[in-house]
């Protein structure tokens, strides 16, 4: 049975009351974890937690709430959290905090849990803009955040995963609204349009994102294509390489396509300080338990 090193971080996709099994940043696809892995059956996250720390050794977890991230209800993460907090385990924890920029009980000032355990994680996905992401990093009172660089390939070239799509919208509107008006008009909403256009993610360098959030004090960050994610393959070394040789101060977290040894010490010879990993451990987990047959429906 594989036994896994600190730098090890077990990936945990929660959502609609439980966790998932992802695959290629497809959340519509997403299926029950059990699904893939039927010996895990009939034991709660909160164990199945336990079971990856006592029987592989695993004490650093990553807590995606896909709940959050897609503006739904709450329906369980923050207490699996708090139970990874509760058994003295290492959390990074991203639940959209980015989606609720100044308002109500999930503004980031009001991340209060505690400890040197405990990241909060600040994902590009979540931000509206750029310059809401900025923002967020410079809020006074906030522990030092965890950035998550959530990336996607499209057409050979690198897109911010969650605006790919609004970032074509955008242009297209803005070339069809600009021949019905007045040169007074256009002149204004040029300016508009442009200032629109340098903050939308669809205009951002990934480089000037890295460089203007580490000096706004992010330490950590992670890199993800989400087309990794459940797969064979992981895109990202090139990414990793180039943030080690200009940021070495800077601690690095990658993932997907993680399934042996060898794609994990791949990934670490890229750079990476710590390494997500998901179906590899729940794989592992699965060979380690007794079988328990599905429940009757």
């Amino acid at each position: 049975m594989q036994t896994f090193t600190p730098s090890a971080v077990a990936v945990l996709d929660w959502y609609d009351g439980g966790l998932v099994h992802a695959h290629a940043g497809q959340r519509q696809a997403y299926q029950p974890l059990f699904t893939t892995f039927p010996r895990l059956v009939g034991r709660s996250p909160k164990n199945l937690v336990r079971e990856l720390s006592e029987r592989l050794g695993v004490t650093h977890f990553y807590l995606a709430d896909l709940d959050a991230l897609q503006g739904r209800r709450e329906t369980g993460a923050t207490d699996l959290a708090l139970e990874i907090l509760g058994d003295g385990l290492t959390l990074w924890w991203d639940r959209g905090l980015g989606c609720t920029l100044g308002s109500g009980s999930d503004h980031p000032q009001r991340f209060s849990f505690s400890g040197a355990q405990c990241h909060p994680v600040l994902g590009t996905e979540s931000c509206r803009s750029p310059a809401d992401l900025f923002a967020l990093l410079a809020s006074v009172g906030v522990r030092p955040w965890t950035l998550s660089l959530d990336l996607i390939r499209r057409n050979g070239g690198w897109c911010w995963f969650g605006h790919e799509d609004r970032s074509d919208q955008t242009d297209r509107t803005d070339r069809s609204d600009q021949t019905d008006r007045t040169d007074q008009t256009d002149r204004s909403d040029q300016t508009d349009r442009t200032d629109q256009n340098e903050r939308s993610w669809g205009a951002m360098p990934f480089a000037e994102v890295v460089e203007l959030s580490v000096q706004l004090g992010v330490r950590q960050l992670i890199v993800l294509n989400l087309a990794d994610v459940g797969s064979n393959e992981t895109s990202t070394g090139p990414i990793l390489r180039e943030l080690r040789r200009d940021f070495p101060t800077v601690s690095l977290i990658a993932g997907g396509g993680v399934r042996d040894n060898a794609a994990f010490r791949r990934i670490v010879d890229h750079g990476a300080d710590y390494v997500l990993t998901g179906t590899w451990l729940w794989t592992q987990l699965s060979e380690a338990l007794p079988w328990h047959a599905a429940p009757r429906s």
